[in-house]
């Protein structure tokens, strides 16, 4: 064997050896879109709902269940702190708070001394001996969210909102041996104000950022929530810090990105830092959020949500409106991870801040499957295809690579019922002959029609009012039957009533009522979005009279939607998708000439997906 050959097997052999351990790129923006993320090679839209941040911190928290969770339901983002910040027991109600560590249980950067005193249980900090077992433990989280392909976000600092977090912050001076400047005042904390404390907070940088230089799945966030207190102190502390993070990390072979939290709801970025690659918000305003902040060619995250009501309908349509206005990460703060279920199974009840849980989680997986099955990178919000708009408040958004593929998502939750008609119509069969009155009771204006006449009539704004007719009916004889009904605002109120020969009034029975077609129980019932009914909205067979629009026996609302949408002309195939079960309802587009293609959805509750490919 020549040495040529001896070269090569060596060669061989060390690739064979190596290959397998090599590490992929840091997360970075696409270079074709920069709107979005590259992460191991593939275009990447960053989807979570993720628990309270404390899952390195808090030596309570099991992070291998957690992390488990996220990886079954197709979820690729987490956040976590560092421990600088942690939060007592019963803050902003939240139950069993990961970012509450039970006493000892707190683990961050800095060893612990031989000195007792901290103020969460336990010894004081040594601020100038760093903790391994922490940095083991952090290594060791990112290392096993990257075995699941979960990108971690790393809150290096967070804004701490009040002199209690202060007091069981390590960098406050009761809780270290270091003697640290006095401070009282939470809102100098994170300020230029105390060269001593800031020079401990660039070594804390400066430590973290070149431990996990290695990962791929991994970007810094500089602080959260920087623009509560002293927003002046925090804006010059927070620039100086951005530049020395991106100092150490151009140092170092890994250029792992950095982002930045801008404003809670929606605010437009101007001068941005040249070293802040993402911006995320929190309890974002999805459409103006990102559109305000769209030509910036960065990604736009919604980082954080909830404190909202437990209801998934609130965060499931929040993701929906986000993504498809342009933005490209949307993590949902989740309660039902907590540091007794680290798998999620906490029940999320009324009086929490926010929601969370299997079902969120399953809805924003559906979110997250339907992202990856388009060429996203090549799509850009597209609002402007839209030739019609919809009724109420119900919302239209499109993304789309105009003429190839088409993602719209319509938002039905928001509307309220308010400024809406209803038409029941069918047939009225009475079980006895005789002499009945009939009674509707409305708030606000009803009409009645009996065998083609009027019989009552109080089509006017009002409080809850009784209106009366007595007819004679006979024993199977089926009386065509409409009534009509406006609301508008304010209490909603319509029912049936009626009685015979001055029995009790009772409403109008099921048995009573057949829709149009003579032989199915229940009513007709048209939705229309306005007081002239016109605009038809929604229809269904319903097996009662009220005021809460198209229903369901369980007081859901159902509606349909009918819009138009400018479309070149092509084949395409078209598919409605339900973002609560998944469920989906493919259709053909042949032959369109182009231009104006009209659309009616499904009856839906709360919202749809509809996702349009060119063939």
């Amino acid at each position: 064997m020549n040495a040529v050959s001896k070269f090569i097997l060596i060669v061989l052999g060390c690739m064979a050896l190596f290959g397998c351990n090599k590490k992929s790129a840091p997360i970075s923006l696409h270079p074709d879109n920069p709107h979005y993320f590259l992460f191991s090679g593939k275009p990447t839209v960053l989807i979570g709902s993720t628990e309270h941040y404390g899952a390195v911190m808090n030596l309570g928290f099991d992070y291998i269940k957690y992390l488990d969770e996220l990886e079954a339901k197709g979820l690729n983002v987490t956040r976590t702190f560092t421990g600088i910040y942690l939060e007592p027991t019963g803050a902003f109600g939240i139950a069993d708070n990961t970012m509450a560590p039970d006493d000892g249980k707190l683990i961050c950067p800095w060893a612990r001394s031989n000195e007792s005193g901290y103020a969460g249980g336990g010894n004081k900090f040594d601020l100038n001996k760093w903790d391994e077992s922490y940095f083991a433990r952090l290594k060791d989280f990112v290392a096993e969210a990257g075995k699941r392909n979960i990108v971690v976000e790393l809150d290096l600092f967070s804004n701490i909102y009040s002199n209690i977090q202060l007091g069981l912050s390590p960098l406050y001076h009761k809780n270290n041996i270091n003697n640290v400047p006095v401070i009282e005042d939470h809102k100098e904390v994170l300020s230029l104000k105390h060269p001593e404390l800031l020079k401990i907070q660039y070594q804390m940088a400066e430590k973290i950022v070149s431990e996990l230089n290695e990962f791929d799945n991994l970007y810094f966030e500089i602080c959260n929530e920087p623009y509560f207190g002293d927003i002046t102190a925090l804006n010059e502390w927070e620039n100086a810090m951005i530049s020395h993070v991106a100092d150490i990390l151009s140092k170092l072979p890994n250029k792992q990105l950095i982002s930045q939290n801008i404003a809670n709801g929606s605010a437009q970025i101007k001068n941005p830092h040249p070293a802040v690659s993402i911006f995320n918000f929190h309890y974002a305003k999805p459409p103006i959020t990102v559109e305000m902040n769209y030509g910036l060619n960065k990604p736009i995250g919604d980082n954080e949500t909830g404190f909202n009501g437990i209801d998934d309908v609130t965060y499931r349509t929040e993701a929906w409106d986000f993504i498809v206005a342009g933005g490209s990460l949307y993590n949902n703060l989740d309660y039902s991870f907590t540091t007794s279920h680290p798998d999620g199974s906490f029940v999320v009840a009324k009086g929490q801040p926010g929601g969370g849980g299997v079902a969120l989680r399953t809805q924003l997986q559906i979110l997250k499957s339907t992202i990856d099955e388009l060429d996203f990178i090549r799509m850009k919000p597209s609002n402007a295809i839209f030739r019609s708009s919809l009724p109420g408040s119900a919302t239209l958004r499109a993304l789309a690579n105009e003429g190839q593929q088409y993602l719209i998502y319509l938002n039905n939750a928001q509307s309220e019922n308010t400024n809406y008609s209803l038409r029941y119509n069918g047939f009225l069969m009475a079980p006895q002959s005789g002499k009945y009155l009939i009674y509707t009771v409305s708030d606000d204006g009803v009409k009645l029609y009996l065998n083609e006449k009027l019989l009552i009539s109080n089509w006017t704004d009002h409080g809850t009012t009784t209106d009366s007719v007595f007819v004679d009916l006979k024993a199977g004889e089926k009386l065509p039957i409409i009534v009509e009904f406006y609301q508008a605002g304010g209490g909603a109120e319509l029912s049936l009533m009626w009685s015979k020969n001055g029995n009790k009034a009772e409403n109008v029975p099921l048995s009573a009522l057949i829709a149009p077609d003579g032989k199915t129980p229940g009513l007709m019932v048209e939705k229309y979005a306005d007081k002239e009914l016109k605009r038809k909205v929604g229809e269904l067979v319903v097996s009662k009279i009220d005021a809460t629009g198209i229903a369901t026996n369980d007081d859901q609302k159902n509606d349909f939607f009918e819009f138009s949408i400018d479309l070149p002309a092509g084949n395409y195939s078209a598919e409605w998708i339900d973002p609560v079960s998944g469920k989906r309802n493919p259709f053909p587009v042949n032959g369109h000439s182009g231009g104006i293609y009209n659309l009616k959805t499904p009856i839906l509750s709360e919202d749809m997906v509809l996702i349009i490919r060119k063939i």
